[in-house]
């Protein structure tokens, strides 16, 4: 089997993508976003060193076709098939040995996406049980047959017409629960994170990252308006059945309220703002938050 190393590099006439291939074994595949399950990104391949480094050559290119701000995503490669993500949620399978084009599904995205800000981000895909799994810049999650690029599901989670939020990154397959964090903590909105059933794509839970029914964290209405999300993977830990993940900051960014020592009373965001900047440990299959770690109290 050939697994590839990649480094992207902008041409004149357009984004590519540049990989370099070297013979690994099955156990060495880049199965999901963070790599391995430990989630380090570290990989213990050898084949590429110091002392061979400078001696690579192109082995292939792939072109993805739409090349606003660049690549972001981290190829996954699975069984000799790398699966990947460009601009305008443009998702590939290839060959990683030769780079040919197994298949390709372009989404046909609401035209609303050409007006946000979170456009044309597009960090990955997830592979799990036949399927490959993206997040879209219009809203939803959608599932597609890993073999044939085919769209399985589809389904919306939130308006983006309405709060202008939407998916940037790919979800993550957390034992049985596949879960997505929307964009959300630049916008006065109160952002979430979605459990959902990976099979059928139906919803079991939604997590509200904003305590706005705690007038400590949030004062006045201000938790109506409170951002969040979670916009970033997060990370599953089979041994303990629990998913971490980083939300996002509150909304506004900028409270002229915060002061240097202590919880800000005033401005227009008063209290710790939870659970805004801060990491979680969820059950996956309730999305109940086992517990919390607040980094910075009223960002």
């Amino acid at each position: 089997m050939t697994l590839i190393r990649k480094t992207l590099s902008a041409l004149s006439f357009g984004m590519i993508l540049l990989v370099f291939s070297f013979q690994a074994n099955a156990n060495d595949d880049w199965t999901w976003y963070h790599g391995n399950d430990s989630a380090t990104r570290y990989s213990g391949l050898s084949d590429i060193n110091t002392g061979n480094i400078g001696d690579l050559n192109v082995a292939w290119i792939h072109q993805p076709g739409a090349i606003e701000q660049g690549l972001e995503a981290t190829p996954l490669v699975i069984d000799g098939v790398m699966y990947y993500a460009g601009s305008y949620n443009r998702v590939f399978a290839l060959d990683a040995a030769t780079g040919r084009e197994v298949w390709h599904y372009f989404p046909d995205l609401d035209p609303i996406v050409d007006e946000l800000f979170f456009t044309p981000y597009t960090r990955g895909v997830a592979v799990h049980g036949g399927n490959v799994y993206i997040g879209t810049l219009d809203g939803r999650a959608i599932a597609l047959d890993q073999k044939t690029g085919k769209e399985v599901w589809s389904v919306q989670l939130v308006d983006t017409t309405k709060c202008a939020c939407n998916f940037t990154s790919p979800p993550v397959m957390a034992g049985g629960t596949l879960v997505y964090g929307q964009t959300a903590g630049e916008y006065p909105i109160q952002g979430k994170v979605f459990g959902l059933d990976a099979a059928t794509g139906e919803v079991k839970w939604d997590l509200n990252t904003i305590k706005h029914d705690d007038p400590n964290s949030w004062g006045g209405d201000s938790g109506k308006y409170g951002g969040g999300g979670s916009w970033m993977p997060g990370t599953y830990d089979a041994s303990t059945d629990t998913h971490f993940v980083g939300t996002s900051n509150p909304a506004p960014d900028y409270d002229w309220g915060a002061i240097d020592d202590g919880v800000a009373t005033g401005g227009a965001r008063p209290g710790d703002n939870l659970y805004t900047s801060s990491v979680l440990a969820l059950d996956p299959s309730t999305g109940q938050i086992k517990w919390y770690h607040q980094e910075i109290p009223h960002d």
